[in-house]
């Protein structure tokens, strides 16, 4: 009976250790894709800046 208890015991561990990599994983994609697309918007916000002074440069060579 004792040992019935302690191999549940281990496989309850083992079975929690796994989901906790899991849940890790998940996390870390998630934080990941969420870097990525601050970086996107930090680089389309770049973008729409140059294009914004070189609307502006053109417009003043045109006076």
């Amino acid at each position: 009976m004792k040992t019935l208890i302690i191999v549940i015991a281990i496989v309850l561990l083992i079975f929690i250790l796994i989901i906790g990599s899991f849940i890790i994983k998940f996390f870390q994609m998630v934080f990941k894709q969420m870097k990525d697309s601050n970086a996107k918007r930090i680089e389309m916000r770049k973008d729409f800046e140059r294009m914004k002074r070189e609307v502006e440069d053109r417009h003043n060579k045109l006076r």
